[in-house]
């Protein structure tokens, strides 16, 4: 099982013990997770998008939201963390909050010959 991290660090540049475990927050999903988008909620909340990559071959679109403290929201999504597969290989690269607070994922997908862009928005 892999895990997507979130890091945050003082500004002295060590590892924030306040924050999650040792400084370091965490989301499990499948076997091989990575995160390529990061955003800043007015609440100090931090959402985490990227792939969760399944065997033999195929990933899905994954997102983990974690408090200001570094524990995944229970009120986000399902206990914190969600993925939603798009066609073959489901890569989430970029992401934008809306003025009515829902969140738009960008990224791209495999539709068998060549790759598509994919575009998600979840409240």
């Amino acid at each position: 099982v892999a895990s997507m991290l979130a890091l945050r660090y003082t500004a002295a540049g060590l590892l924030d013990s306040a924050f999650g475990v040792g400084g370091l927050a965490e989301a499990r999903f499948g076997e091989d997770t990575e995160g390529y988008a990061v955003r800043f909620q007015l609440d100090g909340s931090i959402v985490v998008a990227g792939s969760d990559w399944l065997s033999p071959y195929g990933s899905r679109i994954c997102l983990a939201r974690f408090d200001g403290d570094g524990a995944l929201d229970e009120s986000f999504v399902s206990a914190g963390a969600v993925t939603t597969p798009v066609g073959s290989y489901a890569v989430a690269t970029t992401m934008e909050y809306q003025a009515d607070g829902k969140l738009l994922i960008a990224g791209t997908t495999f539709n068998g010959w060549n790759y598509d862009m994919a575009v998600l928005r979840y409240r």
